[in-house]
């Protein structure tokens, strides 16, 4: 393993800061299921193929994804990493790690995965009544695909693998607080869920995060209430960046 894995809470989660404005096209619904099963890396590692293509890679993801195998601790298991990227090396500790994936298929990419887990101790509320509230553990893990020019991937490939329920952020170039930037991408397409567990607060969260390579040469600013139709993410547009995220929360 890469990891100690000291609870049956695996999740992977990512954040990107792009200072975008969002408009939503179509989000999934919260769903309700019971507790996953726990796979072992023998069951994970039979489920999909040592990607030899672009599309085969995507389709792991989407499997993944789907399956939400990335709350699974054996998903962690280098070995499995390596069959589900066609990776070569993994080099790092158990919070943080690199693998290196096939030069000849995947030229210049790596996966980025960090790992760190949250056992929250029961406490009294500090509030009166201060009621008891009880302990939860809480799993937050990174993987982050980073491309290269040598590797194409567009929109539509992503649309055609992962369906049409997304959300579609556009950089706009303003930050939080309302002060002009410089857009550092075009914008990502984000497909999400979230599923609640029987137990009380118990819940597990999903992301699939598609972020889209800047345009070498820009035109107007696009602004959505004013450029409605000439806004938003092309089909030809190639993606730069590529993370998957969860998080499994449990009492």
């Amino acid at each position: 393993m890469i990891y100690k894995l000291n609870a049956q809470v695996v999740c992977i989660a990512v954040v990107l800061i792009v200072g975008a404005s969002a408009t939503s096209l179509s989000a999934e619904p919260q769903q309700s299921a019971p507790t996953p099963h726990i796979y072992s890396v023998r069951e994970i590692k039979g489920m999909f193929p040592r990607p030899k293509t672009v599309e085969q890679l995507l389709r792991n993801l989407k499997l993944a994804y789907e399956r939400n195998l990335l709350v699974q601790p054996g998903f962690l298991d280098q070995n499995v990493l390596k069959q589900f990227f066609n990776g070569t090396a993994i080099h790092g500790s158990e919070s943080r790690a690199i693998l290196e994936l096939n030069r000849h298929i995947f030229p210049g990419m790596s996966v980025r995965v960090d790992h760190t887990y949250f056992p929250i101790a029961g406490h009294n509320a500090a509030a009166p009544p201060h009621e008891y509230v009880p302990g939860y553990a809480e799993t937050l893990n990174y993987i982050e695909i980073n491309m290269t020019s040598a590797v194409v991937i567009s929109v539509r490939q992503i649309k055609d693998i992962f369906g049409g329920e997304f959300q579609e952020h556009f950089d706009l170039g303003e930050a939080s607080d309302g002060h002009a930037v410089v857009p550092t991408t075009k914008g990502s397409l984000q497909y999400s869920q979230w599923i609640r567990r029987p137990g009380p607060e118990e819940f597990d969260s999903r992301d699939a995060l598609f972020v889209v390579k800047k345009e070498l040469v820009e035109g107007p600013r696009c602004i959505p209430s004013i450029l409605r139709n000439r806004c938003g993410l092309k089909d030809d547009d190639v993606i730069e960046r590529i993370s998957l995220s969860g998080k499994s929360t449990v009492h």
